[in-house]
């Protein structure tokens, strides 16, 4: 009877100790549903999507200086890319980005081909997936699928 007891102990202990009970997620990793309000700030370039699929570092021309995407609340889209001697700004980009939305399916429009694209968001990441090749004459950017960009 004690072994039967003790069997029938254990099993009530290994079937609780499922790891799919509780569901718990990580906040900072959970998948939030982007709005024009919660994708504001500033957002550096951490990643790109190449070509074949592969995510690769972003490295800019300047080491010394991110080059970032500064989202309004005012649905507006500014980026800054340094130059290579950290001093001058290889280029900066608004065109396109003056009232941008962002569709039921999750993808930003009405904004330039640089920023339009389906969007994943967590806490501080934001990727985008653009539906075609972009191609840009700044090397970083050039010939990319889509950018992962981060926040502090």
């Amino acid at each position: 009877m004690k072994k039967m007891l003790l069997l029938v102990l254990t099993s009530l202990a290994l079937g609780s100790c499922n790891k799919d009970d509780g569901q718990s997620t990580n906040p900072l990793t959970a998948t939030i549903i982007p709005t024009e309000q919660n994708i504001a700030g500033k957002w550096y370039y951490s990643k790109t999507i190449q070509a074949d699929g592969s995510i690769v570092n972003y490295v800019g021309e300047c080491p010394e200086k991110r080059d970032a995407v500064i989202i309004s609340r005012f649905r507006s889209v500014e980026g800054y890319l340094n130059a290579s001697n950290c001093v001058d700004m290889w280029g900066q980009f608004t065109e396109g980005c003056n009232s941008f939305y962002i569709d039921q399916f999750g993808i930003i429009r009405n904004c330039s081909d640089s920023i339009q694209g389906k969007i994943t968001l967590t806490t501080y990441t934001m990727r985008l997936d653009y539906d075609h090749l972009q191609y840009n004459s700044f090397p970083a950017l050039n010939n990319i699928k889509g950018v992962i960009l981060t926040r502090l």
